[in-house]
């Protein structure tokens, strides 16, 4: 349960979509300790590396796609899935697609899942200013993006991620 901000006013150079990294430089020159969710992600040094980011909405929903938790219904209404920024960019979800991710680890229950309950959803923190108040946050079982308070903190995740190349 981790605020994104612990008052809901503006956080300059962190609206960007894409750019995880410029969001993170944002919330620094903004006073790093107002921003709980970021400075947990910035600290962070999982497996020795230092380079640990709030991902941005569209790297959260390349995330949800490919690492699905839950064989829960998408959401499917044109408030999920489209994502021109992802390479190649993708449409809407379905009810069905994505599915359920086949990498045990990530499934709900597995170690790396970021789905924590089976009653609600995890509301997974991004580092997209979504508006003067708000972020924009994706749930974890449905894929839906949306705004949410900065100062909420229920059910709130932040999940540190790193940048790499996945080429292959």
């Amino acid at each position: 349960g981790l605020k994104w901000k612990t008052s809901d006013t503006n956080t300059p150079n962190t609206d960007s979509v894409v750019d995880s990294y410029a969001n993170m430089q944002g919330a620094l020159a903004s006073r790093i300790n107002q921003h709980p969710a970021f400075k947990f992600c910035y600290e962070f040094r999982g497996g020795g590396y230092d380079d640990w980011l709030l991902a941005a909405r569209d790297v959260w929903e390349v995330v949800y796609r490919n690492l699905k938790p839950t064989t829960d219904l998408n959401r499917s209404d044109g408030v999920g899935g489209f994502n021109e920024n992802a390479i190649p960019p993708t449409g809407k979800y379905t009810t069905t697609n994505p599915p359920q991710t086949s990498v045990a680890i990530f499934r709900y229950g597995g170690a790396e899942s970021f789905h924590y309950s089976s009653s609600y959803g995890s509301y997974m923190l991004t580092s997209t200013q979504a508006n003067t108040g708000s972020a924009v946050i994706q749930l974890s079982d449905s894929g839906y993006q949306g705004p949410r308070p900065k100062t909420f903190d229920n059910r709130m995740i932040a999940r540190p991620v790193r940048l790499v190349d996945i080429t292959v």
